[in-house]
C-alpha cells in the first residue's frame, strides 16, 4: 500500500465511524505515527509503506472509529503549540483553556521585573502551568494535582518542556497539607465543572476521560465554591483569581467571588462566544 492509499484508507475508516473531521484526523495520525505531514503525503504519495506500519496505523484508525480519543491513541497532543503527553487517567488539553492562560499572561507581563508566584489547582496534564511557564519567564508556578495517573503526566510534561514548574501531589480540599507560609500573586484553576447527572450524557470519547476531572458535583460548582472561599487565605491582596468555566456558570461564580471579597470581576469569551473564564482581584490592585 502506498502512502496516499494508506491515508485514504484511514480517512475512509474514520468517516465510516462518523468522526467529524476525518481528513484532519487521518493526516494527524499519518504525521504523528509515520512522520508524513500533509505536504509529504502529496510529495511522497507513491512511496510504499511497510506492512507493519500499515497494520499499526489501520488499527489506530479502527480504535478511533470506535470512539477512543485521538489523543489517547497517539499519546500526545498540542496546547498553545506546546507538546503534551496524554493518556488514560488525565484530562485532554483543550483549546478553550487558552482563555485562562491568556488572562494570566496579561497579568504577568505587567510585573515582568519581578518573580510572580502562580498556583495552578487541579493541574492535570500541566497544560496551564507549563504554558504559563513557557510564555512568561517571570512566573514561578506551583501545580497541584490529586490523581496519581494525572500527576505522572504532569511530571512528564514539565520535564518534556523544561518548564519552571513545581509539581505537588495533593488534594486541593486540604491545602494545609501542601501550602505552608506561601502567598501567591495568581491562583488559576480549570476545575471539574460538569454536573454529576450530566456525566453520562457526554460524548462517548469524553466519558473515557477521568471522571475525577469532570464531575463538579450536583450543580457543577463544588470546586469553585471551595476554592473561592478557602484560597483567599493564600492569595496576596490585589492578587488575581482565574477560573475556566462551564457554559452558563459565570453569574454563579461571579457571585461567589463578590461575596469572598473580589472586585473587578470580568468574564472572558472563547471563540464560540461562551463566557469561558472569569477573573477578579482580591480587594485592591497590586502595585507595579
Amino acid at each position: 500500500m502506498t502512502v496516499k492509499e494508506l491515508y485514504l484508507s484511514v480517512k475512509e475508516i474514520l468517516a465510516k465511524g462518523n468522526i467529524p473531521d476525518p481528513a484532519f484526523e487521518a493526516a494527524f495520525l499519518m504525521e504523528e505515527t509515520l512522520g508524513y505531514s500533509r505536504s509529504k503525503i502529496i510529495v511522497f504519495g507513491d512511496s510504499v509503506v511497510s506492512a507493519l506500519q500499515q497494520e499499526k496505523l489501520l488499527d489506530m484508525a479502527k480504535r478511533r472509529a470506535d470512539g477512543e480519543p485521538l489523543q489517547y491513541i497517539t499519546g500526545k497532543w498540542y496546547f498553545m503549540d506546546i507538546p503534551f503527553e496524554v493518556g488514560y487517567g488525565v484530562l485532554i488539553p483543550r483549546e478553550d483553556t487558552q482563555v485562562c492562560v491568556d488572562i494570566c499572561i496579561e497579568e504577568l507581563k505587567k510585573f515582568k521585573e519581578r518573580k510572580m508566584q502562580v498556583l495552578d489547582l487541579c493541574a492535570g496534564s500541566g497544560a496551564i502551568s507549563v504554558a504559563i511557564s513557557k510564555y512568561c519567564g517571570n512566573a514561578q508556578v506551583t501545580a497541584v494535582e490529586r490523581s496519581r495517573d494525572a500527576y505522572e503526566y504532569l511530571l512528564k510534561n514539565i520535564y518534556l518542556n523544561k518548564a519552571d514548574v513545581k509539581a505537588v501531589r495533593g488534594d486541593i480540599f486540604y491545602p494545609e497539607n501542601f501550602i505552608k507560609d506561601e502567598k501567591f500573586d495568581i491562583i488559576v484553576s480549570n476545575p471539574p465543572y460538569i454536573k454529576s447527572e450530566d456525566i453520562l450524557t457526554l460524548q462517548k470519547e469524553v466519558q473515557q476521560e477521568p471522571e475525577m476531572a469532570l464531575d463538579g458535583g450536583t450543580e457543577g460548582l463544588d470546586f469553585y465554591r471551595f476554592i473561592t472561599t478557602k484560597y483567599t487565605d493564600y492569595l496576596n491582596t490585589g492578587g488575581l483569581l482565574v477560573y475556566e468555566l462551564g457554559e452558563g456558570q459565570f453569574p454563579f461564580v461571579k457571585d461567589m467571588m463578590t461575596e469572598a471579597g473580589f472586585e473587578n470581576i470580568e468574564p472572558r469569551f472563547d471563540i464560540g462566544g461562551v463566557k469561558r473564564a472569569v477573573f477578579g482581584t482580591l480587594k485592591r490592585k497590586l502595585e507595579i
